[in-house]
């Protein structure tokens, strides 16, 4: 959510928009976007009432919580075909699993495949900050160098780890090449083959 909210806050003040949230974990500071609680248990204010009747305030940009059901992933396209930003979070282990997740959701080929449909996808993870002091390396193949956890510590940590948490990201944006596995259905092995050959770092290795 703080992710989401930092993307929001950085839109244009000039526009506006709304943002559906389960719950509002974090107060919006944008002067034209309004925060609204979604409520599945009343039926005037579940994320797909509210979402369909939406455009009726004339909104430049949305953010919807989650998209986790049909009727909700259809409505994101439709209204992001009719020329408004969607915002919106997708429970998956890597980027272009997005794609297999909203087909899974009902959402065409032919709308994901089109260039105007996603501009971006980021996929991310908070990870444990190992100590500086005690951690150990590793050499693992196609990574590299990496460092693991002491798990007897030091007299600076608990364990092999401090606080804080370290934020790993991979940020997928599709191009023309990806579009063409898209619409052949080539959805995970092949696509991921490729991107890697492309010089893509996934999560994974990040």
């Amino acid at each position: 959510s703080v992710t989401t909210t930092s993307l929001l806050e950085m839109y244009p003040i000039t526009k506006g928009g709304l943002s559906y949230e389960d719950p509002i974990e974090t107060e919006l500071m944008h002067p034209n976007i309004s925060q609204f609680q979604i409520n599945e248990s009343d039926s005037r204010t579940g994320l797909k009432e509210m979402l369909r009747g939406s455009l009726r305030k004339d909104p430049d940009i949305i953010n919807i919580a989650e998209i986790r059901e049909r009727d909700v992933a259809l409505l994101t396209f439709e209204y992001a075909r009719g020329g408004r930003v969607m915002v919106s979070t997708v429970h998956v282990t890597e980027a272009i699993a997005t794609y297999e997740r909203l087909i899974d959701l009902g959402v065409g080929i032919n709308a994901l495949s089109s260039s105007k449909s996603i501009l971006g996808i980021l996929n991310q993870r908070l990870l444990k900050q190992l100590c500086s002091e005690c951690m150990v390396d590793e050499i693992l193949h196609n990574a590299g160098k990496v460092f693991k956890q002491n798990p007897e510590g030091c007299n600076v940590c608990v364990r092999g780890f401090v606080p804080g948490r370290l934020p790993v990201s991979e940020l997928f944006i599709p191009t023309s090449k990806d579009f063409e596995f898209i619409g052949q259905s080539k959805i995970l092995d092949a696509w991921r083959d490729d991107l890697l050959k492309r010089g893509f770092k996934t999560i994974a290795l990040r």
